[in-house]
């Protein structure tokens, strides 16, 4: 016998509801704090409700109309993911007033005087990444970090991969004197005024997450981005906080290719959103 559940979930917890598309089925599932906060961004299989069969918005909560399978076994049948699912959270957090919460720019100076929690919070973006650039990078790549925060990431990748080129920017003067510790080419400026010149062959994107940017600030962030590559170059897209918008909604209709949507962690053994892009 089929097992429906519905969960009600107040606006001011909305954000932490996310869906998970897979090639059979549509879950979904409520993020819940996880008591180490090296796997903030990590989906565990226990935080997945069941399969989506209706969502319903007022203006206090959100119902979800859960069908949870007979299987018993159903959950760990989704490890390890696969490269095409494709996990969104669909609504940013809210502040005291309702608006769309992003963090301030003392945040950003207070992660520069502790940069290892936010290199542990990394720490398997930082693997999955290695293992990715082993195959699609090549000697002498250019690749670019637009805010690269305090540099530990592009750094940890240039010790193992020392052949490729490394750039990076970033728009809070701490970051950037942290970074230039690490680094040799860092400036500290926005990219969003960066010459469409000046081109890469694989961008990382760390920044297009709820918290970061607001949601309509995300598609615009991304094109300029994607202005920025050379001829089949790459935009990878993953973050500590959820990515603002649905990637896979996004790509449709642009002359990019979508050739991952997420990772997996043996550690943790949990999913977590990882997107990899492709100029066509």
């Amino acid at each position: 016998m089929r097992k429906i559940i519905y969960i009600r979930v107040p606006n001011r917890e909305r954000h932490d509801i996310f869906i998970m598309t897979t090639k059979e089925s549509l879950f979904a599932g409520i993020r819940t704090p996880f008591i180490h906060d090296t796997a903030y961004s990590i989906i565990l299989p226990g935080m997945i409700r069941g399969i989506l069969i209706s969502l319903d918005e007022t203006k206090d909560e959100i119902t979800l109309g859960i069908r949870v399978p007979d299987d018993p076994a159903w959950r760990e049948k989704l490890l390890p993911a696969c490269p095409d699912y494709n996990i969104h959270f669909p609504w940013p957090p809210l502040d005291d007033q309702g608006n769309e919460a992003i963090c301030p720019e003392s945040f950003w100076n207070q992660m520069a005087d502790t940069p290892e929690k936010l290199d542990r919070q990394e720490a398997h973006f930082r693997l999955h990444t290695l293992k990715l650039l082993q195959d699609i990078a090549f000697p002498r790549c250019r690749v670019f970090d637009p805010a690269c925060s305090t540099g530990a990431f592009l750094a940890s990748l240039k010790q193992q991969l020392p052949r490729l080129n490394y750039f990076a920017a970033d728009r809070a003067e701490k970051m950037v004197v942290k970074a230039r510790q690490q680094l040799p080419h860092v400036v500290h400026s926005d990219f969003m005024q960066t010459s469409a010149r000046t081109r890469f062959d694989i961008i990382f994107c760390r920044f297009a997450n709820h918290e970061v940017i607001r949601h309509d600030q995300t598609a615009p962030v991304i094109d300029k981005l994607i202005t920025l590559l050379n001829r089949k170059g790459y935009v990878i897209i993953f973050g500590h906080t959820p990515v603002n918008i649905d990637i896979a909604d996004y790509v449709r209709g642009k002359n990019i290719a979508l050739k991952m949507t997420s990772g997996y962690s043996e550690r943790f053994a949990g999913f977590f959103q990882y997107y990899l892009l492709q100029a066509t």
